[in-house]
């Protein structure tokens, strides 16, 4: 028995495979579009402040939700206690 055919097979069936898989998520069956919030409660600016690792949602002058971005800014939220970010080798 020759090898290059059960390859060959084998090839053809995972690249099937991945066309499905790329097919069926291109197609998006079976899903929904969520809905919008509503007009007042939408942000209307991202401000992001690299310097201190931060992305918030502006509505107007006032932020709907900052987003950290600093594991140690989230794991002081956790624990209650005050942040403090100093730079770490590789994010200069």
């Amino acid at each position: 028995m020759r090898l290059r055919p059960v390859f060959l097979t084998v090839a053809a069936v995972a690249a099937l495979g991945v066309l499905g898989m790329a097919g069926w998520d291109f197609l998006q069956l079976g899903r929904t579009i969520p809905p919008l919030a509503p007009a007042p409660e939408r942000a209307t600016s991202i401000v992001v402040e690299k310097s201190l690792r931060r992305v918030s949602l502006m509505r107007g002058a006032t932020p709907i939700k900052p987003m950290m971005w600093c594991w140690d800014q989230v794991r002081s939220v956790i624990s209650n206690r005050k942040a403090t970010v100093a730079p770490r080798k590789g994010f200069t």
